[in-house]
């Protein structure tokens, strides 16, 4: 009788923490919003515990949306010209579907005279804006206006100026910090 009770005891203890485990490594649905004149802009991931670190998550499925005159686009992120991904890749960045500490991630978002968005991506090291090409908000992450497309010249300079005066009214979109 006292085995049978350890039995059903140690079994149930089993599938308690099988259940647990199982829940921790379910992809959970992460959002950030921001509205940028007349559209609402939306970053989303689907993210789960880092499998060597419990402080951090890896996401997967990265996107973009702008959500203007009843029109949905989407993009994957991170969203760059082809020549800045080229630039990032000859430098030894991958960009995997599955997004972990140490690839470029979105840190923040930001609107700009209700017709630009900029986002500002992380690697979580120091070296983000010492990197050619990088995608950190005041070097050279890319510029869109609300139909995705990217701004240069002399509307790009003069957003680059606001970028660094730039201090309120950024979104955070930071999945990979579990904290956040």
């Amino acid at each position: 009788m006292i085995n049978k009770v350890r039995y059903t005891g140690v079994c149930s203890l089993l599938v308690l923490v099988s259940l647990n485990s199982f829940a921790d490594n379910s992809w959970a649905s992460r959002e950030a919003h921001m509205q940028c004149g007349p559209a609402l802009i939306k970053i989303s991931a689907e993210c789960k515990n880092a499998p060597n670190d419990s402080t951090i998550n890896t996401c997967k499925n990265y996107n973009i949306y702008i959500t203007k005159d009843n029109k949905i686009t989407s993009y994957k992120l991170p969203y760059m010209p082809e020549s800045q991904r080229k630039s990032l890749i000859k430098q030894g960045y991958e960009f995997n579907e599955v997004v972990k500490a140490g690839d470029w991630a979105s840190q923040t978002m930001s609107c700009f005279d209700n017709q630009y968005i900029i986002i500002g991506y992380t690697t979580g090291i120091t070296e983000d804006d010492e990197v050619d090409s990088s995608l950190a908000s005041t070097v050279q992450a890319p510029f869109f206006n609300l139909n995705g497309d990217f701004i240069t010249g002399n509307i790009e300079n003069s957003l680059r100026l606001k970028v660094r005066k730039h201090s309120a009214g950024d979104v955070y979109a930071n999945f990979l910090n579990k904290s956040n």
